[in-house]
């Protein structure tokens, strides 16, 4: 059994395991190159063909830019010292803020708008890997 993303009220909205995010009827799978010499990039790819990348962009995983088949995301960190990201729209908008937990949660809160949720499921997943890189996605 994976992990679950579920909402305030505890609707399950998308399930993880084995590098295969479950969203309703879609399946994305996931690879992902944290951990190696190329930096934090994240990539899915659905049953339908759509792909959904993240990566850093610079340095750091200060700033992360998205790429959900064709809508464009940023997720930017509050402050270099917290796991908290704004994420903003192609029209800089924030839709939504994340954020890291101690125990090993991430905690998301989006602006009711048109936004899919495939998309928000993933930036979550993204943010997970990056912001809370101890998880074990393997069971």
């Amino acid at each position: 059994m994976g992990d679950d993303f579920c909402t305030d009220d505890g609707e399950v909205l998308a399930t993880v395991s084995a590098d295969v995010l479950h969203i309703r009827e879609q399946r994305l799978l996931v690879e992902s190159s944290l951990g190696t010499t190329m930096g934090f990039r994240v990539r899915a790819t659905a049953t339908d063909g759509q792909v959904f990348t993240m990566r850093k962009e610079g340095f750091t995983v200060h700033r992360l830019v998205a790429d959900c088949t064709g809508r464009h995301y940023i997720l930017e960190r509050t402050s270099p010292w917290r796991k908290e990201r704004r994420v903003f729209n192609e029209q800089g908008e924030v839709i939504a803020y994340l954020k890291a937990l101690v125990g090993g949660q991430l905690v998301m809160k989006v602006r009711e708008d048109d936004t899919p949720i495939e998309d928000i499921v993933f930036l979550s997943f993204g943010c997970l890997l990056v912001d809370i890189p101890v998880k074990n996605m393997r069971y």
